[in-house]
């Protein structure tokens, strides 16, 4: 239960890089059931690892920073990934997680940036923050129905990524989960949403339709600022709040009806709207 740099000299696994070999660029595991925290943690010359059958758990940071590493296979056993397990695997095209994981942790794949190809399993309930920020690679992700909670900056800087449908149980979307998605077009926020998080689809240049749900009451934030493409928006009459910088930068937005329930409209709230002619 350590780390690969144990094995070379190294008392802590955050110094795996200076004493791992750089001719190292395989590792098969051949037994065990858990994967330590930072098993392979910055291993820069690693490629491929080859993981056992018998594995049930990898630890956090077990591939944080395995730059090269280009393939690994996660066993269908395994139920539980940490946070940043794979964090910076900058050459990782393709990972598929097995169907016991009920929970993405926080920064498992952040900053993948070759990442083209996610299979998540139908069994996800939560995905954690910042879970897939940064892979700027990947143009489409099938979120499972029965993903309830999306945290934090989790799709944010994905400026590949097109489309995306979110689940109509989801109850939860965290600021800035979409921020940065400059090239998605269009989406559909489910009706268990109530309050639109701050900076949520801020400087998604590409984005020309989002469709609200009835029972929304707050739009957080610089939540569509940025969106330089939006022409119109139907913003939904329970709505109460506006805040600050909602719609600043909004340059092709024409038109915005302003439900009679909204009771705080913030500063800036229009600012840069410059082709807005009704309102």
């Amino acid at each position: 239960d350590c780390s690969l740099g144990y094995w070379f000299g190294a008392d802590q696994y955050e110094y795996n890089a200076a004493y791992v070999p750089a001719t190292l660029t395989e590792v098969t595991v051949t037994g065990g059931t858990s994967l330590a925290d930072g098993a392979f943690y910055h291993c820069p010359s690693l490629e491929r690892v080859i993981l056992p059958d018998t594995l049930t758990s990898i630890g956090q940071d077990a591939f944080c920073g395995c730059e090269n590493l280009t393939e690994i296979a996660i066993p269908s056993g395994v139920t539980s990934i940490g946070n940043d397990a794979f964090l910076r695997c900058e050459s990782l095209t393709e990972i598929t997680i097995p169907a016991g994981v009920t929970e993405i942790g926080w920064n498992i794949f952040e900053r993948c940036t070759a990442l083209t190809t996610i299979t998540l399993p139908s069994g996800l309930t939560r995905i954690g923050s910042y879970a897939f920020s940064g892979c700027s690679s990947l143009t489409e992700i099938e979120i499972p129905a029965g993903v309830t909670e999306i945290g934090a900056y989790v799709f944010s800087g994905c400026s590949s990524l097109t489309e995306i449908n979110i689940p109509s149980g989801v109850t939860k979307i965290a600021e800035s989960a979409f921020s940065g998605c400059s090239s998605l077009t269009e989406i559909t926020i489910p009706s268990g949403i109530r309050v639109l998080g701050g900076r949520m689809f801020y400087g998604c240049t590409a984005l020309r339709r989002v469709e609200l749900p009835s029972g929304l009451y707050s739009i957080g934030s610089s939540a569509f600022s940025g969106c330089s493409s939006l022409t119109e928006i139907n913003i939904p009459s329970g709505v109460m709040e506006i805040g600050n910088s909602v719609f600043n930068g909004c340059s092709s937005l024409t038109k915005i009806d302003i439900p009679s329930g909204v009771t705080s409209i913030e500063y800036s709230a229009f600012s840069g709207c410059s082709s807005l002619t009704e309102i």
